[in-house]
């Protein structure tokens, strides 16, 4: 059983791959994960409805300054 796939390590915990079939050639592409977080992240002061917010594209690049935007604010108290 050398060639179990559990003993293989995968780059990352969630591997999403695409078998395509065309015109008789095999060709196995990953994907990558994409996903959807809907929600009222705004600690009650934005007004707008949720379907009419603007999307915030988050990435790697960018998740420290559009945290920042979005995440609710901290408050200390002295």
């Amino acid at each position: 059983m050398a060639d179990s796939f559990q003993n293989e390590v995968p780059k990352a915990r969630i591997n999403l791959k695409l078998d395509l079939h065309t015109g008789g050639a095999s060709k196995k592409t990953e994907l990558p994960l994409k996903l959807l977080v809907a929600g009222d992240f705004s600690n009650g002061q934005e007004s707008a409805p949720l379907s009419e917010r603007k999307k915030i594209n988050l990435n790697k690049n960018n998740f420290d300054s559009s945290a920042f935007r979005i995440f609710p604010k901290r408050q200390s108290y002295r």
